[in-house]
């Protein structure tokens, strides 16, 4: 580690040798916030990532530029922690084998203008989302570096940059070849070597005219420092069906801007994002370079919200701006493309999309091309990082100290240092030129998401619809996509066939990935239908996805995941659908019952444990480090109570329960009884230990409400040798009026019977062989056997494939299972007593 290890210790000195430079305004603002006596909070969020986890990393197809780097593992728990408490300040340290930690100064940021919104070609209507949280700063010790980070619900993205260490990338590894992927596996690396491999052909013509002594010289803003340039984004649904949902691309554009963003507020210059508009249809983009496509955007883009605006998108190369474009009184003029990179090889290239981006805003907000002849008060180039000058004025040659945002040295040895940002002169422009703009608006914007008071609505935590409200009916779909997401597709229909609503294909290798569209519709009955093109569904062999379609009054409409080619059917809204009052998840009292419920992996890689469902399918029980939920659908109310009975012989981190609408863990969700550590709610931390039955009664409703479409259990110990256990017994859900008496647990003392032992009639129910390819047998005692005995298989998702009495069986208690694809899946025993279940799988060649 060279650079890395070399370079970072050296950064103590850079105070002396940079005192008698201005500092920076990032500089400026992390000084002012420590006068303040603000405190910078520590949060834990990266480890080196140990030896034994590194075959998850696709260390053979790092570019061979990538050269010095670092490999580094997200701590989920501390993540989510601080996605809960989303402090004003923090000092992010980023970790390194052999040298001192990389420490980055931070104060939380609010990219967003007052009307934010996000719309969608197929939703004109304002888009519910999570905006993340955004940090901007310094490097310590470094007034004149650049500091950005943002944090959302299962990714940090960061980008660092100073003279000494050159634009260093904090990003997301995907897995190698072959292995699942990992969410936690992160690279830090230098990457202008990977940054000059990418050509920025910039289409923007250099025909200004020569700038001023003024506008060369300009230091102040000269206006109100809460105006701000608002900027309109347009996603091109290539990068729509690259990151597989709306949310996504949210995600992805609110990091990358608040990268932009930060060299912008170092010119004294605030940008902030007005809309982000997401192709999730075909796009009416199709040229081949970025002129083309340019036009196309300022024919098809009559008007937009913001000042300026710009269209992203993975085609064509380079950028192009209308030059000085803003505040201009025609729309066409305040367009700008930008043909973006979602990574170079297989890691995270940031700085090169970051340096596009501001470089065609720079266009629109007056800067022309370092190397064009219109500088230095004589009409001569900045620099000759192109190779050549625009006009008649000979060539400079390279800046020893790097380039700047307007040049294209990025192509040449010296690079682009974004500590140096846009440079003065052009610097002086773009600050003119917003200084006497007309059209600026005060950003007088609410603060960002998050805080120590998190929102009501787990599902929903922002509001940012605006005042657009569904006259009809809204109906909501919530799609898990699988691992072949180009294969899935949908539509919805009314009674004369018309297409109303659609969606897919999707991208490929995202399963987990959460989908959600909002539909309003009139009173009348329509279909649904979603279509798989290989005939396997999306659950379960290649991903546990799944589809339900809903109501506003949380009825379900549609659902399931396991088919082969086609699902869905016909539903009925308003006075055509027949009355149903939504509360509180369906009923009076919701009693869990493990021996039927389907269990399964919550958390995603936080989840290494194991399950048993134990004493006759009253108790769940969790260890070595396990996330479990019960898919279940559950409105929660400010009614809501969970009771439960808990129990624990071997203390780990976290033992728990709580709602959620997805498979991520969520400190604020999660109600703790037990554990080493101060993590998620801990109104209820008080388990005595002992190995001793404690009973709890949570009113939920007062913690947070909102729709929940799992209940996941939690036994955390993420530390080796991984040890605890949480046992749950008697877990009933009601909206505040009891359960009466409680449910039968057994005895006090929980036994370890293994996965599916159920009554004493059955207790020997058994079925091999398992894994199996075409036949299953079922092992009974033959006092137990009956010919009226129902046979029962169900998949993960809980949908009934087979159901058959003991004497419709093809011989004497074989199960024919050939007609099943490859997966997990639960059969379950009836003798007329009490059921038993057990999981078996399918394997073939």
């Amino acid at each position: 580690m060279k650079i890395l290890s070399i370079v970072l210790g050296m950064l103590a000195f850079i105070p002396l040798l940079s005192s008698q430079s201005s500092q920076t305004p990032l500089a400026q603002t992390i000084a002012a916030k420590k006068a303040e006596g603000l405190t910078f909070q520590t949060p834990e969020l990266f480890a080196i990532l140990p030896v034994g986890g590194r075959s998850d990393v696709a260390i053979a197809d790092l570019p061979t530029e990538v050269r010095e780097y670092e490999l580094l593992q997200l701590e989920e728990e501390n993540l989510q922690e601080l996605i809960h408490k989303s402090p004003e300040s923090l000092t992010l340290s980023l970790p390194g084998n052999g040298r001192s930690p990389l420490e980055v100064e931070l104060v939380r940021v609010n990219l967003f203008s007052e009307d934010f919104k996000v719309r969608t070609s197929q939703s004109p209507t304002p888009i519910e989302v999570e905006t993340g949280l955004h940090y901007r700063g310094i490097i310590k010790g470094d007034p004149n570096s650049i500091a950005t980070v943002s944090i959302f619900e299962n990714e940090v993205r960061g980008l660092f940059s100073s003279s000494e260490l050159g634009n260093l990338v904090l990003g997301k590894l995907p897995p190698s070849q072959g292995r699942s992927p990992k969410t936690e596996n992160y690279i830090l690396y230098d990457d202008r070597p990977v940054a000059a491999r990418q050509d920025l052909d910039c289409g923007t013509p250099d025909d200004g005219p020569g700038y001023t002594d003024d506008e060369l010289s300009y230091a102040s803003i000269g206006r109100d420092a809460n105006d701000c340039v608002r900027v309109y984004f347009e996603v091109d649904n290539d990068i729509f069906r690259d990151k597989g949902s709306v949310s996504k691309v949210t995600d992805y554009v609110t990091g990358l801007f608040n990268e932009v963003a930060a060299l912008y507020t170092n010119e004294n210059i605030n940008v902030i994002i007005s809309e982000i508009f997401i192709w999730d249809t075909a796009s009416p983009y199709s040229g081949t370079s970025s002129g083309a496509l340019l036009s196309q955007f300022q024919n098809y883009r009559k008007s937009f919200n913001g000042e300026i605006g710009q269209l992203l998108s993975y085609q064509a190369s380079g950028g192009i701006a209308v030059l000085s474009g803003l505040c201009h009184p025609y729309t066409w003029a305040r367009l700008s493309f930008a043909s973006i990179n979602r990574t170079y090889n297989t890691v995270p290239s940031y700085s090169f999309t970051v340096m596009v981006v501001a470089h065609e805003l720079g266009h629109l907000l007056g800067s022309q091309h370092t190397h064009a002849c219109v500088w230095n008060g004589n009409n001569t180039a900045i620099d000759g990082c192109a190779g050549f000058t625009e006009g008649s004025c000979s060539n400079p040659g390279k800046p020893a100290e790097g380039g700047t945002i307007m040049s294209y040295c990025h192509i040449t040895s010296v690079g682009i240092n974004f500590s140096l940002g846009f440079g003065p002169q052009p610097g002086s422009v773009i600050r003119s030129r917003v200084s006497q703009a007309t059209c600026m608006q005060t950003c007088s914007s609410p603060p960002p998401s998050g805080g120590d008071n998190p929102p009501d609505n787990p599902t929903n935590p922002d509001d940012n619809t605006g005042d657009a409200r569904c006259a009809g009916n809204e109906v909501v779909l919530t799609l898990t996509l699988d691992n072949f997401g180009p294969e899935t597709s949908w539509e919805i229909v009314d009674n004369r066939d018309q297409v109303l609503y659609s969606g897919g294909p999707y991208a490929k290798k995202k399963a987990g990935t959460i989908v959600r569209d909002t539909f309003c519709l009139d009173d009348g009955c329509y279909n649904f239908t979603i279509l798989d093109e290989d005939g396997d569904g999306i659950c379960c062999d290649y991903g546990q996805g799944s589809f339900i379609l809903k109501d506003a009054a949380n009825k379900t409409l549609s659902s399931g995941g396991d088919f082969d080619y086609e699902d869905g059917g016909e539903f009925c809204l308003g006075e055509a659908g027949g009355g149903d009052d939504g509360s509180g998840g369906g009923g009076d009292c919701l009693e869990i019952d493990f021996s039927t419920a389907t269990i399964q992996s919550y958390g995603d890689s936080q989840d290494q444990g194991t399950f048993q469902v134990v004493n006759n399918g009253k108790v769940l029980k969790l260890e070595r480090n396990a996330w479990k939920a019960i898919m279940m659908d559950y409105n929660i109310t400010p009614e809501t109570v969970l009771e439960l009975e808990f129990y624990s012989t071997e203390e780990g981190e976290i033992h728990g329960i709580g709602f959620d609408d997805n498979s991520s863990i969520s400190y604020a969700l999660t109600f703790k009884f037990y554990g080493t550590q101060a993590w998620g709610r801990l109104d209820y931390d008080n388990y005595p230990g002992g190995g001793t039955w404690k009973k709890y009664s949570i009113p939920v409703g007062k913690f947070y409400t909102g729709e929940a479409d799992r209940l996941f259990f939690a036994c955390d110990n993420d530390r080796y040798p991984h040890g605890g256990n949480s046992y749950f017994r008697n877990v009933r859900i009601h909206e505040g009026g009891g359960c009466g008496s409680a449910l039968s647990g057994g005895n006090d003392q929980v036994g370890l019977p293994g996965v599916g032992q159920s009554t004493a009639s059955v207790s020997n129910f058994a079925v091999y062989p398992n894994p199996t390819s075409r036949q299953l047998r079922l092992d009974l005692p033959q006092t137990d056997a009956s010919s009226e005995s129902l046979v029962q298989v169900y998949n993960t998702t809980g949908q009934l494939l087979i159901e058959k009495r003991l004497a419709e069986l093809v011989s004497e208690n074989v199960l024919n299972v050939e007609g099943l694809p490859q997966g997990t899946y639960l059969i379950r025993y009836d003798d007329g007593s009490e059921p038993a279940t057990q999981r078996f799988t399918i394997l073939r060649e």
